[in-house]
């Protein structure tokens, strides 16, 4: 009799723990699904029904015309959208962040979407796609110009850069960009 009790303690801790996993697994995937689907709405511009997915505090953040407007600025950098090209995922504390790589007419990027455990979209992001490398153009001419790894500014704050110049005689025209906060970020 001990033995089937024990038998039967063991199959009922199984099979809510098998439940758990089951669980997780789908809402996993329902997630991957909205992501996904997420994007298309943008890409179709679809912008009223694609902040539906938010939660209330991007609701407030983000309304559909300014999810228009960045959508617009970001088509503008980066051409038309052509297609959803992979998808990953992480968990981060109790958000599960999906990177939507999308390949546009001039460059990729990653659409980052975090979703909250309630399902809804908690944050969004607009990325460098990962593991994109630079490759120099084929107009680029290595042999007119020369390159110098720099830094300058106090040592503890010592700001690193590359000094290009031409070949040749001077004097030359010069353009000096310190990043920040925009687009030459």
């Amino acid at each position: 009799m001990q033995i089937f009790k024990m038998l039967f303690i063991l199959y009922t801790i199984g099979s809510v723990s098998s439940q758990a996993q089951e669980k997780a697994q789908s809402l996993k995937l329902d997630l991957e699904i909205k992501a996904v689907e997420f994007v298309n709405l943008l890409s179709n511009e679809k912008f009223a029904e694609a902040v539906k997915y938010f939660d209330r505090t991007m609701k407030k953040a983000l309304s559909a015309d300014k999810l228009e407007d960045a959508w617009n600025s970001l088509t503008r950098q980066l051409g038309d959208f052509r297609t959803q090209k992979a998808l990953k995922s992480e968990e981060v504390k109790e958000y599960i962040v999906y990177y939507v790589t999308c390949e546009f007419e001039k460059a990729s990027i990653d659409i980052k979407v975090v979703f909250n455990k309630k399902g809804e979209i908690a944050g969004l992001f607009f990325l460098p796609a990962q593991g994109v490398k630079y490759t120099i153009p084929d107009y680029v001419n290595k042999d007119k110009f020369v390159e110098y790894e720099v830094s300058f500014g106090a040592e503890e704050w010592k700001l690193p850069g590359t000094l290009t110049l031409p070949k040749g005689e001077g004097p030359f025209p010069l353009v000096v960009l310190i990043h920040g906060s925009g687009p030459n970020d």
